[in-house]
């Protein structure tokens, strides 16, 4: 069965032309087959103002809900999370990195003051 969907603001048919809502159906649905990993969807027009389409979509069965959810939207999800994660990580090992090196640097400029210290100590013996 074919995924079964109402294109974002498609309620607004009795707005437009039939020529634009023919338009706008065409991009959704190839947009949305991309998106889908789907050979075919099944758009509905409709119109809240005048009920136009409401009948059509309520009477749609749809067998199988995760017929929505196809396995590429998940796995391109699944890839969005990892790459978040991935600079997450990569950000909190930078900011632990930088917050190292300010802390070696303050250790080096003690130890370089010491140095000095013992240095001027030296040159008076």
């Amino acid at each position: 069965m074919k995924p079964v969907i109402t294109p974002p603001n498609a309620n607004k048919i009795d707005t437009i032309s039939p020529a634009d809502l023919e338009a706008y159906q065409g991009y959704c649905h190839n947009r949305l087959c991309q998106i889908m990993a789907a050979d075919a969807i099944e758009l509905f027009a409709i119109s809240v103002k005048t009920k136009v389409g409401m009948a059509e979509l309520l009477n749609q069965k749809i067998d199988e809900p995760k017929a929505f959810l196809s396995k590429a939207v998940v796995e391109r999800e699944s890839a969005t999370l990892k790459q978040e994660l991935s600079e997450l990580v990569n950000r909190v090992i930078a900011n632990k990195e930088a917050a190292t090196t300010k802390q070696l640097g303050n250790k080096i400029c003690e130890l370089d003051e010491s140095c000095q210290c013992l240095t001027m100590l030296l040159k008076e013996l």
